[in-house]
């Protein structure tokens, strides 16, 4: 059975209907430093901000805590009450290209991570995305780093 990130076609579903390239999104994943500090995981491809790519928000929800984050930290007591979750739940449509901002993406942290459909984990550092400026849109879909690098500020064509 074909598996995608943990979670097996058979039980998701989605791992079929993924292999259209044209209903794959980019979710960004924002980590609240609660507690005053940040969850950082560079194995597992977990840092301060995380893209996941999948086919819609529930999909990215469910590969989120495949590889390590979790949603409604204060209620389960993991994290600060007065400083609120680590992480939210996608809620929207996704992006069908992959955008990074530099003013913002790399603020808190020197690595910026992409998880693939497929179960690569594709580490951004400032260095590189200045070094490989051009778009990725989802159904371009290459599955090494080397082969891809987000716009610094705008999405192109």
């Amino acid at each position: 059975m074909e598996k995608d990130n943990g979670l097996t076609a058979q039980a998701t579903g989605l791992s079929l209907i993924a292999q259209e390239r044209d209903v794959v999104k980019f979710f960004e994943f924002d980590q609240n430093n609660s507690g005053g500090s940040f969850d950082i995981d560079d194995e597992r491809g977990i840092g301060a901000r995380v893209y996941i790519e999948a086919i819609d928000a529930n999909h990215a929800n469910a590969r989120a805590e495949q590889i390590g984050l979790y949603f409604d930290g204060v209620d389960d007591g993991r994290d600060c009450g007065c400083c609120g979750d680590r992480w939210c739940r996608a809620w929207d449509k996704g992006e069908a290209r992959l955008h990074i901002d530099k003013e913002y993406a790399f603020n808190w942290h020197s690595t910026v991570y992409v998880h693939r459909l497929n179960g690569d984990i594709e580490r951004w550092t400032l260095a590189k995305f200045e070094d490989e400026p051009r778009g990725l849109s989802a159904s371009e879909a290459p599955t090494s780093a080397e082969a891809v690098t987000p716009t610094p500020s705008e999405d192109i064509p």
